[in-house]
C-alpha cells in the first residue's frame, strides 16, 4: 500500500513539475529573431484531399525546403520549394458490385512558392503565427489505362497524362516552439489550392468524375535553423 502511495505521489509531481514547465516556457523570453537573420528549414506533411479532388484520392504527402530572412517586423519572408505527391487505385465493377480491375490513379506537383510568416507573439518559446504563400506550379495528372469489357461494354481506354504550370495558393496557422535562439520546430494545419483540371471518365462501370482545382488541408511539421 505504502509502495503504490509513493508511486500515486511521484506521478503526481511529475504532472505538476511538467506543467510548471511549460508555464515557464510561454512566460521566459527569448532573444527576438532580428531584422536581417537568415534561416533555412526542411519540413513535411500530410495532405487530405478536399472537394473534387476527393472523388480521385483520399491523402497524400508532401516535403520541402526553404530559405528566408527575417524583416524589420513580425514578418518572415522565405522561398520555398515543394513536392507533393497523391496516389490511389479507382475500382471497376460491374452489375453486381463484383471488382474487375483497378485504375491507378496519381497526381504529383512542384511548387516555387514565396510564403510570407507573421508572428502573432514573438519572444517567447511558444510562438503562434499566421501565414500565406503563392507562386507557379508544375502538375501531373495520370489516369491509367481502362482494359476492354465486351460483356459491360467497356472499350479499352488509353491512359491519359495530364500535365500543366498554373498557380497554387497555401495559407496555414501555426505554433513555433523555440528550442534556442537558432533552431525550431513548426506544427500546424494548411490549406492549398492549385489551379488544374484532371478529366473525368464517364464511361459506364467507370464513372471517375472531373477535378477541377486541386484542394488540399494538410497536418505538417519543419524543423528551421537560423543563422
Amino acid at each position: 500500500m505504502k509502495m503504490k502511495r509513493n508511486h500515486n505521489d511521484a506521478r503526481t509531481l511529475l504532472h505538476a513539475a511538467t506543467a510548471l514547465c511549460l508555464l515557464l516556457s510561454l512566460l521566459t523570453p527569448l532573444q527576438a529573431q532580428y531584422a536581417g537573420q537568415w534561416a533555412a528549414h526542411a519540413g513535411g506533411s500530410l495532405n487530405f484531399a478536399l472537394g473534387d479532388l476527393d472523388e480521385w484520392f483520399t491523402a497524400g504527402s508532401q516535403i520541402e525546403f526553404g530559405i528566408g530572412q527575417q524583416q524589420d517586423s513580425p514578418w518572415f519572408v522565405e522561398g520555398v520549394i515543394d513536392y507533393s505527391a497523391f496516389s490511389s487505385r479507382h475500382p471497376v465493377t460491374d452489375n453486381s458490385g463484383t471488382l474487375l480491375e483497378e485504375i491507378p490513379l496519381s497526381l504529383r506537383y512542384v511548387g516555387i512558392l514565396a510564403r510570407g510568416k507573421y508572428r502573432l507573439l514573438q519572444d517567447r518559446v511558444f510562438q503562434p503565427w499566421v501565414s500565406i504563400a503563392g507562386g507557379p506550379h508544375y502538375w501531373r495528372g495520370i489516369r491509367g489505362a481502362i482494359s476492354e469489357n465486351a460483356e459491360l461494354a467497356i472499350p479499352a481506354i488509353p491512359e491519359k497524362v495530364l500535365s500543366e504550370w498554373n498557380m497554387g495558393f497555401r495559407a496555414a496557422l501555426g505554433m513555433e516552439m523555440m528550442f534556442s535562439d537558432m533552431l525550431s520546430l513548426d506544427a500546424g494545419l494548411r490549406y492549398r489550392l492549385v489551379i488544374g483540371s484532371l478529366w473525368p471518365t464517364l464511361q459506364e462501370h467507370v464513372e471517375l468524375e472531373a477535378v477541377n482545382g486541386f484542394q488540399s488541408l494538410s497536418l505538417f511539421a519543419r524543423m528551421n535553423l537560423y543563422f
